[in-house]
């Protein structure tokens, strides 16, 4: 699993569920299926007393290189509207 869609994934949880719990939960499935590298944010998450806002600050402040993963030409995105995406994250 890509860092990418790990991130997704607990996004989701937040977003559908908006509790800690479900967060955590969520982080810790996918902090299985994440290289070592990548499962450094993970914990951050897992072991942070708010999962939810940490995870919204994690989003306001997301490095362009993990949007950037997998692109196929160089300057390409696989997310074309990230500002978009973090302005409707910003309003909650």
């Amino acid at each position: 699993m890509r860092f990418l869609d790990a991130l997704v994934c607990v996004c989701l949880a937040m977003e559908i569920h908006k509790t800690d719990k479900a967060v955590r939960t969520t982080a810790r499935r996918c902090a299985k299926k994440v290289s070592p590298k990548d499962r450094v944010y993970m914990m951050h998450i897992i072991n942070s007393p708010r999962p939810v806002l940490h995870v919204q600050a994690f989003l306001i402040t997301l490095p362009d290189h993990i949007l950037n993963m997998g692109a196929e030409k160089p300057g390409g995105t696989l997310v074309p509207f990230k500002k978009s995406a973090l302005d409707v994250a910003g309003k909650h």
